[in-house]
């Protein structure tokens, strides 16, 4: 996730809201790193909007772009270099390839591109051990200011370089709930044991991050929680 861990998403220019000051304040004094409560607040908040067909979150469209630009294939290798942000790469990308373009011209020139020009993993991740489940759970319980809510790395393992195969993701969907809830303190309990055994996977960057057999039809056929 980006700065110490921490993605700020602010929806103005220049802006930055009191949420994101204090969560950097917080980090300073007690130096815990808050990006497992803010990833929980955001699945839960996106569950929510699902569940009751309402709502909307608020991102950084320019933090999108850089996202989404970086995960094209470029003729200049501008994103592979950790220290890409020296080298302006978004204006050698717009400014030699992609040009000045409208709304239209953005259309045409994204449905233009072959599938093989996308790519799965970002450029600059190279080997990383990813926390692929807690304890005796099939995924990673995440605590957070209002609730708790189970997160699936297994979902998105082909962007982190690794084979992408048919995660276990059983009750995973169901493992979610409110600090107002009779049982929340009893499963807070249980989050706690589980985070002291963790599975951790070495994955090695790969070039072309593949599938493993069986993993298309599970993606057509499965009915996805919003977990990611």
């Amino acid at each position: 996730m980006g700065i110490f861990g921490l993605v700020l998403f602010p929806s103005q220019t220049g802006l930055v809201s009191l949420e994101a000051a204090a969560a950097y304040v917080e980090y300073e004094n007690t130096q815990i790193n808050p990006v497992a409560a803010i990833l929980a607040e955001t699945i839960l908040t996106l569950n929510h909007c699902r569940r009751t067909g309402k709502g909307a979150m608020r991102c950084c469209t320019k933090l999108l772009y850089i996202w989404m630009v970086s995960h094209i294939k470029t003729k200049k290798p501008v994103f592979n270099n950790f220290w890409w942000f020296t080298q302006k790469p978004l204006k050698l990308v717009e400014e030699e390839e992609w040009g000045d373009l409208d709304n239209q011209g953005w259309v045409d020139k994204l449905e233009g591109l072959p599938n093989s020009d996308f790519k799965w993993r970002a450029p600059w991740v190279t080997t990383v051990k990813v926390l692929m489940s807690c304890g005796q759970k099939r995924g990673a319980p995440l605590v957070g200011i209002t609730g708790y809510v189970s997160y699936a790395p297994a979902l998105v393992v082909r962007q982190l370089g690794g084979m992408q195969f048919v995660p276990r993701t059983m009750g995973i969907a169901q493992f979610f709930g409110l600090f107002k809830d009779p049982i929340a303190q009893e499963v807070l309990e249980i989050i706690k044991q589980d985070w002291k055994h963790l599975v951790l996977v070495e994955i090695e960057g790969l070039k072309d991050p593949s599938a493993s057999e069986g993993y298309a039809r599970w993606r057509d056929l499965a009915v996805l929680p919003c977990l990611v």
